[in-house]
């Protein structure tokens, strides 16, 4: 099974957990990647704008092969596109804060 498949499926495996789910609706799920860029931590929380991106077969470096867009918050000067071909695997206690933040922004959102 895929990773994806798994997470929506409700399991977990050594890259994500439930906690890393920040949304779900039918047909989409958004959580926390586990791989950052060095100057994009988390995919989330306030930026100076938003690049988003969809990587298709080998040579365009899907390496899940599902259909999924990466959402990155860009900064002035962040280098994003000039750095590493790979980000690194971060932990899970790297990526729950940004999580938590995450989840409770889209709560307040419905909230409000």
């Amino acid at each position: 099974m895929c990773p994806f498949c798994r997470l929506a499926a409700g399991g977990d495996d050594a890259r994500n957990t439930q906690r890393d789910i920040v949304r779900r609706r039918a047909g989409a799920l958004a959580f926390i990647s586990p791989r950052w860029w060095p100057n994009n931590h988390g995919h989330v929380d306030g930026c100076d704008g938003v690049s988003t991106r969809q990587h298709n077969e080998p040579a365009g470096n899907q390496d899940t092969w599902h259909y999924h867009v990466h959402v990155f918050p860009r900064y002035i000067d962040d280098g994003l596109y000039a750095a590493k071909p790979y980000p690194d695997y971060v932990t899970a206690d790297q990526r729950w804060p940004y999580a938590d933040r995450l989840r409770a922004y889209f709560d307040d959102c419905r909230d409000s």
